[in-house]
């Protein structure tokens, strides 16, 4: 007896889809594996057509150029970066346990104040690395820190960070980039912003995930505006058995006074305790490839046949009959920058396609 057994949904020819977990206006996250090796899982963030496409497109590959720049233990991993036309998609590193504002709001998940100190000290090493590389996040909250276990996160999205030699303007970086329950006093009354409002963020986000809840929520930004140039109650009292160390660390990275508050993340990891602040910095191996290169070459993707890209607003989830129609993938080259690296690829395998095998 022949029985026909549930279909695949493979994109382009290496990773089979297994469900949405995230969904935007601009884009659209998978959780996948690849077809190969169904061990692997990743997360594939799939640009979709419809949006700002010039916008959007530019906030992707800024992305993916500054998860190069900041390879690091605590910042998630790009895995491979596509681009063709209207069609753009990042492969990543995935975190099995979602970002940490669904994973604390799971049933029976209590974080406890030393595995928040723990998760604290990761990011502020992965704040440390990045900004001395140049990069400013501009947008850290729990929903953009990923939980990987019990025991590690990472930090993600770097769609509206600031890259090094990047030709922002002083307006720009004035601007209130990000979300504004997390934005740092001097963001919201628009001063410059460096990489001290990262740090007020990141803090911001444990005090809430500590508590219960962000202390400026549903607050107009004028409230806001005013009620930020005031201390926030010590976390420990509001808060019980707390580590000490971690409990101070966190109020003087909330200061609303930039001269009080710590004016780097190296300071608020000598601040915990940290014995070596050395960078544990990741290199690529000869066997190890990823889609953004270091290269000079240059291809003239004129002699690449290229076809029209569309993916549905809404993707389908189901075991259904695939809405997404196929292309091939030609290349994406930038050449906008000689401080980071050019993005050459090529790969003319189908995108999205169903295969279905039988079993006898």
């Amino acid at each position: 007896m022949t029985v026909a057994t549930k279909k695949k949904r493979i994109f382009d020819g290496r990773y089979e889809i297994l469900e949405i977990v995230g969904r935007g206006s601009k884009s659209v996250v998978y959780h996948a594996r690849l077809h190969d090796d169904p061990s692997q899982e990743v997360a594939l963030k799939v640009l979709l057509a419809g949006a700002d496409i010039e916008e959007t497109r530019l906030q992707l590959r800024n992305e993916a150029l500054a998860m190069v720049t900041c390879q690091h233990p605590y910042v998630l991993r790009l895995n491979d970066f596509h681009a063709v036309d209207e069609l753009m998609y990042l492969s990543l590193e995935f975190a099995a346990q979602s970002d940490l504002r669904k994973y604390i709001s799971k049933d029976g998940v209590k974080i406890t104040g030393e595995t928040a100190e723990i998760f604290f000290k990761q990011l502020a090493e992965a704040l440390y690395f990045i900004h001395s590389v140049g990069v400013i996040h501009r947008d850290v909250k729990p929903d953009n820190i990923l939980v990987i276990n019990e025991s590690e996160v990472r930090l993600g999205d770097f769609g509206v960070a600031v890259l090094p030699g990047d030709n922002s303007s002083a307006e720009e970086l004035k601007a209130a980039v990000g979300t504004m329950n997390y934005l740092a006093p001097e963001v919201l009354k628009g001063e410059a912003y460096d990489g001290r409002a990262d740090i007020y963020s990141l803090a911001l986000s444990f005090y809430e995930v500590l508590l219960g809840k962000n202390p400026f929520e549903h607050l107009p930004m004028a409230e806001q505006i005013s009620i930020r140039t005031q201390p926030l109650p010590p976390i420990d009292r509001l808060v019980p058995n707390l580590p000490k160390k971690f409990a101070k660390t966190l109020m003087k990275a909330l200061e609303p006074d930039l001269k009080s508050r710590v004016s780097t993340a190296k300071e608020l990891l000598e601040m915990l305790g940290a014995e070596s602040l050395e960078f544990d910095v990741i290199t690529n191996d000869d066997d190890e490839e990823l889609a953004i290169i270091d290269s000079t070459e240059k291809i003239n993707s004129s002699e690449i046949e290229k076809t029209q890209v569309f993916i549905e607003k809404d993707p389908p989830v189901s075991d259904k009959e695939d809405k997404v129609k196929t292309t091939d993938i030609a290349s994406f080259i930038d050449e906008s920058s000689d401080n980071v690296a050019r993005t050459i690829v090529v790969d003319n395998s189908s995108l999205i396609k169903e295969s279905s095998g039988v079993n006898t």
